[in-house]
C-alpha cells in the first residue's frame, strides 16, 4: 500500500484507472474496447488483464480521460468495475 512504500522510501505514482469487464457475448471485447475508445480518439496508454474477478476477467486501462471512457464505454454495453468490487 502507499503507506509501505512512503515509509520505505520507494518513489511511486497513483493513476486512475478504468476497469472493464470482458464481455462474454463477443469474440473479440479487446477490439471492440479498443474501437470505442479509439472512435472517441481516447488514448490508451496501458492496460493490464484482471483476472480473479467473480464474474470473469477484466481490463484495467490507464486512458487520457477516464471520465469521458467510461460514460463512453457504459453508452456502448460495457459493464465498469468500481474499487469497491476489488476488494
Amino acid at each position: 500500500s502507499r503507506e509501505i512504500l512512503q515509509h520505505a522510501g520507494f518513489a511511486f505514482s497513483e493513476a486512475e484507472l478504468l476497469v472493464v469487464e470482458l464481455p462474454k457475448k463477443t469474440r473479440q471485447p479487446l477490439i471492440e474496447i479498443r474501437a470505442a475508445l479509439l472512435a472517441a480518439e481516447i488514448n490508451i496508454h496501458y492496460a493490464y488483464p484482471l483476472l480473479l474477478r467473480p464474474r470473469g476477467p477484466s481490463l484495467a486501462l490507464y486512458v487520457d480521460d477516464p471520465t469521458l471512457a467510461a460514460r463512453l464505454l457504459i453508452r456502448k454495453g460495457f459493464t465498469l468495475v468500481g474499487e469497491s468490487d476489488l476488494r
